[in-house]
């Protein structure tokens, strides 16, 4: 181990314990991971910072050796990323963890106190039955994305004190019910986790939520109705949920929302009509919804709208005059609609966008000139055929 220099990067303080901070000198670094895992020479470490623990890279004395038995208990890890790493019998609920992120692990008895999380993300973990995460405290967010995680383990216990929570490509309806205990939330991510409608029930017992995404889970018309109770949203994303003309009467409810996502939808004119009661709406994406000239005439009545993604529809040149009487708008997706070059001129009124997708709209040159030339302020163009 190099040693010399001042304040060395490895502080042996006892023969016991370990520090490792802001490690320039990544041969060191290295070097005394492979002492704490080879020899055992430490029986533990109280800090590490900044450092990569990417397979193949500074994880490779750890990959190899897995992190079997290792006592977290004083450690405090910042900005790591951990990969393909096998984890067992590690205790973590005394270690504070800060922008960590856990890629493709295994974790085998293995313990952890959310108390301690932030900005700690896992991403296609899994974990046996006797992996645990408690905690007392409140805790402003967690994300667990694409995991192989039974709800057991997070039910251990029944108080978590949760602000923010994204599981993400997770699965199934006990999920559900799990986090409809968690009064607290205010912002949830359950985008595809195939809740369902009786899934949606649960979710509906989140009173305190502002934002949600509950994407493509199959929710349906009848899901829609339970979402629809949580008065207090004010953004929601429910793409590619099949809730047609009906759910989105449901979703015409929440007055408070300000951005809504309702792509792929297929709610029709009728179903924009019920979307154009959302008057405080600043943010709508409702790609692929079967919207025509009357859909369009409806969503013009949104005067608070900064940004509308309404491709893939069929408002033609007449749905593109509406649109254009929505001043405010600062980005514009209106691609696939066949508005023609009537219907381009008119969207040039819009002198306050930004960012404009155009295409697949059989607009000639001439059109697409005048857009360039009209259309000073925008910032994004893109392709224009």
């Amino acid at each position: 181990m190099k040693n010399d220099k001042s304040k060395e990067n490895v502080d042996k303080s006892s023969s016991e314990e370990m520090v490792i901070q802001n490690s320039k000198d990544m041969t060191t670094l290295i070097d005394s991971c492979r002492k704490i895992q080879e020899q055992k020479q430490y029986h533990s470490i109280t800090q590490i910072e900044f450092i990569n623990l990417a397979t193949n890279k500074l994880i490779h004395p750890f990959n190899n050796y897995n992190l079997k038995g290792f006592n977290m208990r004083q450690i405090n890890l910042a900005d790591f990323l951990v990969r393909d790493t096998i984890i067992s019998d590690s205790d973590f609920t005394e270690s504070k963890l800060e922008n960590i992120q856990f890629i493709l692990c295994k974790f085998n008895n293995s313990n952890f106190n959310y108390e301690n999380f932030e900005n700690v993300t896992f991403t296609d973990c899994i974990y046996d039955d006797n992996c645990s995460f408690s905690g007392e405290k409140q805790l402003k967010g967690i994300a667990l994305n694409q995991n192989s995680i039974k709800f057991e383990i997070l039910d251990q216990k029944n108080n978590w004190i949760i602000n923010y929570l994204d599981l993400n490509n997770n699965v199934g309806y006990k999920l559900a019910k799990f986090i409809g205990k968690l009064n607290n939330l205010i912002t949830l991510n359950i985008t595809s986790c195939n809740i369902g409608e009786e899934g949606s029930k649960e979710i509906a017992k989140l009173s305190n939520l502002t934002e949600l995404k509950i994407d493509n889970n199959n929710i349906g018309s009848e899901g829609v109705k339970y979402i629809a109770q949580l008065s207090n949203l004010t953004s929601l994303n429910v793409y590619n949920n099949n809730i047609g003309t009906e759910g989105a009467k449901e979703i015409g409810k929440l007055l408070n929302l300000k951005t809504l996502n309702i792509d792929n939808n297929y709610i029709g004119d009728e179903g924009a009509q019920e979307i154009s009661k959302l008057i405080n709406l600043t943010s709508l994406n409702m790609y692929k919804n079967s919207i025509g000239y009357e859909g369009a005439k409806a969503i013009s009545k949104l005067g608070n709208l900064r940004a509308l993604t309404i491709y893939n529809n069929y408002i033609g040149e007449e749905g593109a005059k509406e649109i254009s009487k929505l001043t405010n708008l600062t980005s514009l997706n209106i691609s696939n609609n066949n508005i023609g070059d009537e219907g381009a001129k008119e969207i040039t009124k819009l002198s306050n966008l930004t960012g404009l997708k155009i295409d697949n709209n059989n607009i000639g040159y001439e059109a697409a000139k005048e857009i360039r030339q009209l259309l000073k302020n925008l910032k994004y163009l893109g392709n224009i055929n």
